[in-house]
């Protein structure tokens, strides 16, 4: 399961659920993960998307358990018809 943060905070989408759903299958079986979207103008920006294969989520954790999916999340949700930037 990954975490999905909104920044600024309170700014998600009415349709978030649908956002959460049109990334899950980029996360697959992955024990976890955390994926930020950043509010740009009308618009959207994946700002982080990693997934981990063990241990606890820390910023700036360079661990190679760790992998940035920040591209694959940026395509699923633009496939989705999401309004998201490159």
């Amino acid at each position: 399961m990954f975490s999905l943060v909104w920044i600024p905070k309170h700014s998600e989408p009415s349709d978030a659920e649908s956002w959460q759903k049109a990334i899950e299958h980029v996360y697959g079986d992955a024990p976890g993960g955390r994926v930020e979207i950043e509010q740009q103008g009308e618009g959207w920006r994946v700002r982080m998307a990693i997934k981990f294969t063990g241990g606890a989520y820390r910023p700036r954790d360079t661990s190679p358990e760790w992998f940035d999916l920040s591209e694959e999340v940026t395509a699923a949700l633009q496939a989705a018809g999401k309004p998201v930037a490159d």
